[in-house]
């Protein structure tokens, strides 16, 4: 049996029999049902929208051709000079060496690629989130089995027949119960600051 919440209709509570519990005769009536436990299993489902920071990175959007220096060595390739140093009064100089030819710069054209961006930025972005919370609790109810009047058969029972003999009493308070708490989930996620308890610094002292 599933039931919606008068206080908010995106709370639903599904009402489940799990188990039966039956007494061989009663009044020449067999399998006669005296216990079930009765499991109400309560959710709340709701959208989130709010906005968060993300980091965008450069995505390729092509290719395109640039111009770039190139070194070519010589062939054969002629080694560096190492400088060598002499000493004079004390004083270590480099020893000069002439100038040595070794490679040569050239222009060549490449293929790079093209980004959106030239660097990863944050953004603000709007997003919606489902949210989804759950309550459930599992309960015996005894039957009377005293006087019955109107037998069913346990072989013609449905489901919803065992929840009617269950008093409205008895599965409110869980209902209430449920309710009240997943209305609490709800409002901690849309409303974070007034469940934001924590010790801070005296202001007069900051």
């Amino acid at each position: 049996m599933l039931l919606t919440s008068d206080q908010d209709p995106s709370i639903q509570h599904e009402l489940r029999i799990t188990n039966i519990y039956t007494i061989g005769e009663v009044d020449s009536n067999p399998d006669v049902v005296y216990e079930a436990i009765l499991r109400i299993n309560s959710s709340i489902s709701f959208d989130h929208t709010y906005t968060k920071t993300v980091t965008r990175y450069p995505e390729q959007t092509g290719t395109e051709m640039k111009t770039i220096e190139e070194t070519v060595f010589d062939d054969p390739f002629v080694p560096q000079p190492i400088p060598q140093t002499v000493t004079e009064d004390g004083v270590l100089y480099y020893d000069a060496t002439e100038k040595v030819r070794y490679a040569s710069i050239v222009e060549k054209e490449i293929e790079v690629p093209t980004y959106d961006i030239p660097e990863a930025i944050d953004e603000e972005v709007t997003v919606t989130d489902t949210r989804d919370f759950t309550e459930t609790k599992s309960f015996s109810i005894e039957f009377s089995t005293e006087n019955i009047e109107n037998f069913v058969s346990f072989e013609d029972l449905i489901e919803d027949d065992i929840i009617s003999w269950i008093p409205d009493s008895s599965i409110n308070p869980f209902l209430a119960e449920h309710t009240e708490k997943l209305l609490t989930e709800k409002d901690k996620v849309l409303n974070p600051a007034k469940y934001d308890k924590k010790q801070v610094p005296v202001p007069w002292e900051l």
